[in-house]
């Protein structure tokens, strides 16, 4: 029975995320103890992001792997934990890009995986440099919905995501853009020269 669970996509996925939950009320309750702010209603409602792959899994009925889920869970830990709940957006300099950047790393991973899930779906070979355009764009396209979302935000109900205007979302989108170049140049690289 314990191989059994051991070996479920769904509860592996919900071990991880479980994992980074305890972390981040640990991480919560050592900066209130050590007198330093910490937002508890940011950093408790985005515990919930950290259930998206096992989302996923249920409702696609398929896999996704442990380093993925780790890749997403360290994401949403610089983003929502550290960016936002501990006042790491303000406070530590350019944040905000190196997340972007790694957002797009990550998305441009997820890109593939839905590129590799679909050629076992259909049992044919895509060819690489396909799965590499749908790498490419998954992030710019999560990217361009995030950046929606922000201006309407902003607009309707007066947040401040883009406080820095115009420039905040082109260097976003710039930064986006950077982390699919690196994640399609390293992909490339490891199906040509690495795995035969």
């Amino acid at each position: 029975m314990t191989r059994k669970l051991s070996t479920n996509p769904l509860y592996r996925s919900l071990i991880i995320a479980l994992i980074f939950q305890v972390a981040w009320i640990i991480v919560g309750i050592l900066f209130a103890v050590a007198g330093l702010k910490v937002q508890w209603g940011l950093l408790l409602a985005n515990l919930l992001t950290l259930w998206a792959p096992a989302l996923f899994i249920l409702l696609m009925r398929t896999g996704l792997s442990d380093g993925f889920q780790i890749c997403y869970a360290i994401f949403i830990t610089g983003a929502s934990l550290i960016g936002s709940a501990l006042g790491g957006y303000g406070a530590i300099p350019n944040w905000d890009t190196i997340v972007h950047i790694y957002s797009g790393v990550m998305l441009a991973w997820f890109g593939f995986i839905v590129a590799e899930k679909a050629a076992g779906s259909t049992k044919k070979p895509l060819p690489l440099w396909f799965k590499n355009v749908v790498a490419f764009m998954t992030p710019l396209a999560f990217a361009a919905a995030w950046e929606i979302y922000e201006f309407a935000s902003d607009t309707f109900l007066h947040t401040t995501m883009q406080a820095g205007g115009l420039e905040d979302t082109i260097v976003d989108m710039l930064a986006a853009l950077i982390g699919a170049t690196i994640a399609v140049i390293g992909s490339s690289v490891w199906f040509r020269f690495v795995k035969k």
